[in-house]
């Protein structure tokens, strides 16, 4: 009647957390175990209307019995942290957009860091914040998609950028400052793209039948024009934890889209 999506020990060893969903992935209960009596008690539970987002944002604290815990509960994804008796100690994060990908605390555990889409739905961008959820402080700035890795200890990352017009360029950062080493810019890659005639991904915008707003990108035929009728492709993946429309290189499923596009078609 249940799945057991997540289990991890706290820094007790004799004290494990275990996440359990329902059939339906709309009830979600987080369970402290002791190890010692294999006693059970549900601290806190998350409910949805719709589906609950597994994942693996789960920090637990090593000085103090509180943990990280990322939750949609507002609608959107943000950075909480809770006691060991499932009470919400505070909200790190707010606002209308959503916490991608939570990574981690410097060594000191003074400051959080994090990728959200807050300057668009389609971008992706790493940001930093006090434990208080003071000092936001936003690291990267070029438009598109950032995918950062940090190392141990969290004094340097590496950044994988790209748009939907520019192919993955990866970087080495030391944080806090703007000491930056080029690992791989791609310019061969860019030269042997400029030699194509391929147009560029347009995006836009538009509602749905119930008044909601979509993004939506175009691939138009080169020497597109306006006057003519094209054939058009609807290329959509509607399945939940993927997204389709975003500013970043689409590889060679991108090549494909032009290569139609090249053939007369709309994307």
């Amino acid at each position: 009647y249940e799945y057991i999506p997540r289990i991890k020990f706290t820094p007790k060893d004799d004290l494990l957390s275990v996440q359990t969903l329902n059939r339906h992935q709309s009830e979600l209960n987080f369970i402290m175990v002791s190890v010692k009596d294999k006693t059970a008690k549900t601290i806190f539970t998350e409910k949805s209307d719709t589906y609950i987002d597994v994942t693996d944002n789960l920090t637990f604290f090593k000085n103090r019995e509180e943990f990280i815990w990322t939750s949609e509960r507002s609608g959107y994804n943000h950075i909480y942290i809770y006691d060991y008796k499932g009470e919400m100690v505070r909200a790190v994060t707010s606002g209308k957009y959503d916490i991608d990908e939570y990574l981690g605390a410097d060594e000191l555990g003074s400051k959080l860091f994090y990728t959200s889409a807050e300057v668009s739905p389609m971008q992706r961008h790493l940001y930093s914040i006090s434990l208080k959820g003071a000092d936001k402080t936003k690291i990267t700035n070029r438009d598109g998609m950032h995918s950062v890795t940090f190392s141990e200890g969290f004094k340097y990352y590496i950044d994988n950028y790209s748009n939907a017009n520019t192919p993955p360029e990866y970087s080495l950062h030391r944080t806090g400052t703007k000491i930056k080493r080029t690992l791989e810019d791609n310019k061969v890659l860019q030269e042997k793209l400029n030699e194509l005639t391929i147009g560029k991904k347009d995006f836009f915008s538009f509602k749905n039948e119930s008044g909601v707003e979509l993004n939506g990108y175009m691939v138009k035929p080169p020497n597109f024009d306006s006057r003519k009728k094209y054939p058009v492709l609807m290329y959509v993946y509607g399945g939940p934890g993927s997204q389709t429309v975003t500013d970043e290189w689409g590889g060679s499923g991108l090549m494909w889209q032009h290569m139609l596009a090249q053939k007369g078609y709309l994307i």
